[in-house]
């Protein structure tokens, strides 16, 4: 059975402290590869890496070349892009934005990838043991409500280059709705949104 791996990450925060801190919009991305393709994109990262001197892909110290050529990279491959952008200037502060957008990226990609192995790498958020919690709850919600393999990875962001590409992609989306930049970019992953 074919392996769907889905990176997940964020950008901004669930704060609602405009002026003191919080960022206005709050981005979570989930970038869906096949492991084939994330096999391939991986030995393009090692060597764009390499090129580069950086260990990491992080949208918030990557320059736009490096961002618009990944980007344009990997394009080139079967992804799909989830997301969800909230705007936190217009909503009522939940009690928990992050679990709430979480499980319903997670939701949208059940039914997109029926019948399929998906196993989500998610970034720790809020220390290990929050995310543990979460990761725990979220696997329950998955075996309970889908007839999908799914199994739920909470990992560090270096370890998992699907973790790194949602990073990317959480970024660029933030920028293009919070600070109406990096147009051209987000104009390339519009069309791998789904």
């Amino acid at each position: 059975m074919e392996k769907i791996i889905i990176g997940i990450d964020e950008s901004g925060d669930d704060g609602h402290k405009f002026g003191k801190g919080s960022t206005n919009n709050f981005v979570l991305s989930a970038v869906c590869i096949n492991e084939k393709d994330l096999k391939n994109i991986n030995k393009y990262l090692d060597s764009t890496f390499e090129k580069n001197h950086i260990k990491e892909l992080k949208y918030s110290v990557a320059s736009k070349s490096l961002i618009g050529n990944i980007i344009k990279e990997i394009k080139k491959y079967d992804i799909k892009i989830f997301y969800i952008n909230i705007d936190k200037r217009s909503t009522e502060k939940s009690k928990d934005t992050y679990a709430e957008s979480l499980y319903f990226i997670c939701e949208q990609s059940v039914k997109v990838y029926k019948n399929k192995n998906i196993i989500y790498h998610i970034d720790y958020r809020g220390g290990k043991k929050h995310s543990k919690n979460i990761g725990i709850d979220l696997q329950k919600f998955l075996n309970k409500n889908t007839d999908n393999i799914c199994k739920v990875k909470y990992m560090d962001s270096k370890n998992s280059i699907a973790i790194q590409l949602s990073d990317l992609v959480s970024g660029i989306l933030r920028n293009k709705f919070e600070n109406n930049k990096g147009e051209e970019i987000y104009n390339i992953i519009k069309k791998l949104i789904i």
